[in-house]
């Protein structure tokens, strides 16, 4: 039996997926509106690398939802935070980002 303090992680054809934090609540406002956001991503091939991705996002915002696609090198986020501090995260935790800054 799981604890209310533990999600597991869902499997989806080769994708894994965090359960969603304070922004799948429609209507939160707490840290605003939260945006869907893409980034393309190499550089990631296990779980491992799912998990630095996450938590890399959740540094900029705690509540973040994320989803990471290995097989098609996809990142959704679902934040409100700025796209360019999450991009730049991501980039930080040794990931390269498509169309980030040099």
């Amino acid at each position: 039996m799981m604890s209310s303090q533990t999600a597991p992680l869902l499997c989806v054809a080769g994708s894994l997926t965090l359960p969603y934090g304070k922004h799948d609540v429609p209507g939160s406002q707490e840290e605003g509106y939260a945006m869907e956001q893409h980034f393309q991503v190499s550089g990631m091939s296990c779980g491992h690398c799912v998990r630095a991705v996450t938590e890399a996002v959740q540094e900029v915002d705690p509540g973040a939802a994320v989803q990471v696609d290995l097989a098609q090198h996809a990142v959704v986020v679902h934040s409100s935070a700025d796209r360019a501090r999450l991009g730049a995260a991501i980039a930080d935790a040794g990931y390269e980002v498509e169309g980030a800054a040099a």
